[in-house]
């Protein structure tokens, strides 16, 4: 089966703590598959996007920090 790969983008609630927005890649082969999976995440409150995305060239992160102070 071919999968592709989705961004999502949505609002998760957890406890006591303040609703999060966050972005993260999950494989599936349609739409229809990426809505089954969000389904059984119980944390997910609300999906604010769902969009076809390229798979990321490397799997290797660089370091970009500059050692800066916030």
């Amino acid at each position: 089966m071919n999968y592709k790969l989705y961004k999502v983008t949505a609002l998760m609630e957890m406890g006591d703590d303040p609703p999060v927005i966050f972005t993260f890649d999950l494989p599936a082969p349609d739409e229809k598959g990426v809505n089954g999976f969000l389904g059984k995440m119980n944390t997910i409150r609300k999906v604010i996007s769902v969009e076809e995305t390229d798979k990321p060239t490397s799997e290797v992160y660089e370091d970009n920090s500059d050692g800066g102070t916030f």
